[in-house]
């Protein structure tokens, strides 16, 4: 833990080239790996100093804060959040800290990061429910493009052709409602989804959950190329207001039933 601490001080110092020849010389080229970090939140987590978001934590100590300040305003006691595309629980684990009565739902399809994702649900004085699958607008498998490295948040459903991936594998895809018809997961009155540009497929695969006044808010990433028609799905199942979290032309928005 020595050796983590350190290597996330000179992440932190923006002393890059000496934290990574420190990780070349003690653990070799392998760029699957991970360093303890406790975050100024508190909260701990393993991350893979090869990785951008996790490079970014270990910096910065946040990322898409927007996203956890947001659905924070919007949680009750015992609500069910669904996190579409978790990463390394992230947010997740930030929300359940905030509010302990939370149950988690996080789905992340690709194998590399949720075996990052399960190592950090280990580290958790509470639990989230894990589910290695993509949601979709359809049951069976379906081609995933996946990055190993770089930015795992990348890695895709939809293959953007201005981007390189590590591989493509076959994942296990599902309607959400049909998740909840079978029990295998609770209904959600909170959602993030970050499935970089198959959100569209995610929200037509809720079906009726959708229609469901207990799903009260949900945090999507956009704009993408289905934009106009998410926010036309959204307004006819009684979201009122949807608004971007911030400025930047790729950013995150938010839909909730009510004017808040």
């Amino acid at each position: 833990m020595v050796f983590d601490a350190l290597i996330a001080y000179l992440f932190r110092t923006q002393r890059l080239w000496l934290a990574e020849g420190l990780l070349f010389w003690f653990r070799g080229t392998h760029r699957l790996q991970y360093v303890g970090h406790k975050l100024p939140s508190g909260l701990r987590l393993w991350l893979n100093p090869y990785n951008f978001i996790d490079r970014l934590l270990l910096a910065q100590g946040h990322f898409d804060q927007e996203v956890v300040d947001a659905l924070q305003v919007s949680l009750k006691p015992s609500d069910v959040l669904w996190d579409v595309g978790a990463n390394n629980g992230l947010i997740s684990f930030s929300l359940l800290r905030h509010e302990p009565s939370l149950r988690v739902v996080a789905f992340e399809p690709s194998p590399f990061t949720y075996a990052q994702l399960h190592l950090n649900n280990e580290l958790q004085p509470g639990k989230i429910q894990l589910c290695s699958l993509a949601l979709s607008d359809r049951d069976g498998a379906g081609v995933f493009s996946v990055k190993i490295n770089r930015n795992s948040g990348m890695s895709t459903l939809r293959r953007d052709s201005r981007f390189s991936y590590d591989c493509d594998i076959q994942v296990l895809c599902a309607r959400a409602d049909l998740l909840v018809k079978d029990g295998m997961v609770p209904a959600p009155n909170v959602m993030k989804i970050d499935v970089e540009g198959a959100e569209l497929a995610v929200l037509l695969g809720m079906g009726t959950l959708l229609d469901s006044t207990s799903l009260r808010c949900i945090v999507f990433e956009g704009p993408t190329a289905d934009h106009a028609d998410i926010l036309a799905l959204l307004t006819n199942k009684g979201f009122v207001t949807i608004k971007k979290l911030s400025e930047a032309k790729f950013s995150n928005f938010i839909a909730t039933r009510t004017g808040l």
